[in-house]
């Protein structure tokens, strides 16, 4: 029984199948006690074996007796079954064969490939620096020179601001101790949480500033006027990882230059109420145009 039983196993017979179905080939029309004798199957698991190869077509009852018997249908009805799988498999691999290539152009591995844009120009610029604001964040981590970008952007610190306001966005940078972004950054107005670290000039070795925002990371280079923006979240995770230990290291550099960062003279917060945005906009503005007077007029 053996012999017979693995090609039928491999064609897709349970094993109780392939002893009841051998059994029938072999006893000719037989009752489920004979076949339950003959295959060593009990009898209440060969009526639903039997009924499972009636549907697959291998065993039939016989009409021209009283008592029910069974019988196998035409082994050549295995050969016909085997055929039409064959055909069936190799309909679906055909068809498999048409569709793969075209699949393979449409795959898009976001797992483990980065999606890259690349911007050029003054314009192209802005969208680099500004595309934090499109995303969903609520802080971000920046290396970033200011004396290099407001000469491209006069107005970039105003539109960093207002945006940070009316998104709730934290700020933690690290930036070369130039007086002019000293001064500019100790004004004493900040925006949400404001982490600012100054190192000395000759340690600041970012020719291009470094933006780390969610799953993105943004390269900006102000002198040659280009942007590269890399979406993937473990270079991301990377990245921010490395910020937050070299602005440890930043704060250590910060302290033995002696700057000393002040509390924040007034520190503009995002409001729950929304209603109350388009005022606090127009203090940021009033705050940069007229630093020294709006502290005068507002306090701390």
């Amino acid at each position: 029984m053996e012999s017979f039983e693995e090609p039928l196993l491999s064609f897709g017979l349970s094993s109780r199948e392939a002893k009841i179905y051998i059994s029938l080939v072999e006893t000719g029309p037989s009752s489920v006690a004979a076949l339950s004798r003959h295959s060593g199957v009990n009898r209440s698991t060969v009526y639903v074996v039997l009924r499972a190869l009636e549907k697959k077509g291998l065993a039939k009852i016989t009409d021209d007796r009283k008592i029910r018997m069974f019988m196998a249908t035409s082994p050549d009805v295995l050969l016909i079954k085997t055929r039409e799988i064959t055909e069936k498999q190799l309909k679906i691999r055909s068809e498999i064969e048409y569709l793969v290539p075209k699949l393979r152009a449409a795959y898009k591995d976001t797992f483990s490939k980065p999606t890259i844009r690349i911007y050029e120009g003054k314009e192209g610029l802005w969208e680099t620096y500004f595309d934090v604001f499109s995303s969903d964040v609520k802080e971000f981590r920046v290396y970033e020179d200011l004396s290099n970008i407001l000469k491209v952007f006069p107005d970039f610190i105003q539109h960093d601001s207002i945006q940070r306001l009316t998104r709730g966005i934290d700020l933690y940078s690290i930036a070369p101790a130039r007086k002019e972004i000293i001064d500019l950054c100790l004004s004493g107005v900040t925006i949400n949480h404001e982490e600012l670290v100054f190192i000395p000039q000759e340690n600041f070795k970012s020719p291009v500033d470094i933006t780390i925002y969610g799953d993105k990371v943004a390269f900006a280079s102000s002198r040659d006027l280009f942007g590269i923006i890399i979406e993937h979240a473990e270079i991301a995770e990377a990245l921010k990882s490395s910020f937050d230990l070299a602005i440890a290291e930043a704060k250590r550099l910060n302290d033995k230059q002696g700057i000393k960062l002040k509390e924040p003279s007034y520190n503009f917060r995002t409001p729950t109420d929304k209603s109350k945005l388009p005022e606090l906009v127009e203090m940021v503005k009033e705050s940069l145009k007229h630093p020294e007077e709006f502290l005068k007029k507002y306090g701390t």
